[in-house]
């Protein structure tokens, strides 16, 4: 036989084997009187949890206490019972939920109390909550199953009137009146004291009261009685507006007692009346209305328009009088035109107006053969030169300066240079 070479720990026998031999194996010594390896303490306390003593697999202490609360994590040497752990689980508000002692399987839990960290026993749901979707009998219709938009379009049917036990009918819904059998009486719109007639229309009532009208009226007339029973009413010729203003029909009189109204019964005059010419006795007649001259009656002087030294002929026009002298004129030039006198010669003293720069392009109202001499009175005026109404000399423009002077003569409608004298 050979003996463990390991060296024995204390309180350790050599093991007997059951043919009789000694085997190589040290056991613990110390009071362990059964078959297995492991060699419990001499003394115990009764309900506690035994702990290994030492690291070697083999002995027992006497160990833990079993206790109903919870100490302090690693300071403690005893066990809570787990009743024990789930409510100081619970009591510590960390989010878990303690649960009962027993349940049964596949039961839906509830809450047991108001705590929020109990739960008790509950119930066993229905079959619903163990079936499979699909569209199969028996199955679930699951949330993207196309039946879910299906219109559901119900089955058309019919209902006899007395099935409507409740609610009120929409009034679409009701037919209208007819000649063949009963509708509904159609919408009034805004009352107007209309009637319903049996067209289906609503009208005002003609024959309604004891007065009988007309059968067309004219907007305003007024209303006569039609005979002298005092039931039937006729239009009229004679109207009165909404601001009260009566009106006649032409031709027609106004009567007093059968007699006629002359104008000055109303202190009118008539619409159509001469009156002798000194019966003008106040204000002015307007030009309008004063008759043209003629070879035959006297009439009035016409519009001269812009004053420009012309006379008036026998035919009732203005024109400049032939070899009448020369005209002297002074002028302020404020566009870049001006019209001439019309006559065969004038002097124009010009002057430019605010003594601002200003062009001369044209002198209207020319005759053949008329001159024009242009006195500058100030350096701010150019005569410019342009083939449809002045020519200069060389056709270059001219700005004279305050002395100048610049003689033109028209012909054709267009003014021409005869001479220039500057200084």
């Amino acid at each position: 036989m050979t003996i463990a070479s390991a060296t024995p720990g204390a309180n350790r026998v050599v093991k007997a084997k059951t043919d009789g031999k000694i085997d190589s194996e040290w056991l613990p010594s110390g009071g362990g009187s059964g078959g297995g390896n492991v060699i419990g303490p001499a003394t115990n306390t009764n309900n506690k949890v035994p702990q290994w003593d030492g690291n070697d697999s083999d002995t027992l202490k006497d160990g833990l206490t079993i206790v109903t609360t919870v100490g302090t994590p690693g300071a403690d040497t005893t066990i809570p019972t787990e009743q024990a752990v789930r409510e100081a689980i619970a009591a510590s508000g960390g989010g878990d939920v303690s649960g009962p002692t027993t349940n049964h399987d596949s039961w839906v839990p509830l809450w047991n109390g108001l705590n929020t960290k109990f739960l008790k026993d509950g119930f066993l749901p229905g079959d619903a909550a163990s079936k499979n979707t699909g569209t199969a009998s028996g199955t679930l219709c699951a949330g993207d199953d196309s039946r879910l938009s299906n219109a559901r379009t119900p089955t058309a049917h019919v209902h006899a009137a007395t099935d409507v036990t409740s609610g009120t009918l929409d009034g679409d819904r009701l037919p209208a009146m007819s000649t063949g059998k009963a509708g509904a009486v159609p919408a009034t719109g805004t009352p107007l004291g209309k009637y319903l007639r049996d067209d289906g229309t609503f009208n005002t009532p003609t024959g309604a009261g004891d007065t009988t009208g007309p059968a067309s009226s004219t907007d305003n007339a007024v209303s006569r009685f039609d005979g002298v029973g005092g039931k039937t009413l006729q239009n009229s010729l004679t109207t009165i507006d909404d601001n009260g203003s009566v009106n006649i029909p032409t031709g027609q009189k106004y009567k007093i007692a059968n007699t006629a109204l002359a104008y000055g019964d109303v202190g009118a005059a008539a619409s159509s009346h001469a009156h002798a010419a000194t019966d003008i006795t106040s204000a002015t007649l307007d030009g309008d209305r004063l008759p043209a001259i003629s070879t035959t009656k006297k009439g009035a002087v016409p519009l001269t328009g812009a004053p420009s030294g012309k006379y008036l002929k026998d035919d009732g026009t203005w024109t400049a009088l032939p070899g009448a002298g020369i005209i002297y004129r002074a002028l302020t030039i404020i566009s870049s035109t001006f019209a001439c006198s019309g006559t065969s010669q004038e002097v124009v003293y010009l002057t430019s107006s605010g003594g601002s720069a200003r062009d001369i392009t044209d002198i209207t109202g020319d005759v053949d053969g008329a001159v024009i001499d242009l006195l500058f009175n100030d350096a701010h005026l150019t005569v410019k030169h342009n083939l449809s109404y002045i020519k200069l000399r060389g056709a270059v423009d001219l700005t004279p300066n305050a002395g100048d002077i610049l003689s033109l003569v028209s012909k054709g409608g267009v003014w021409w240079e005869r001479f220039r004298s500057l200084f």
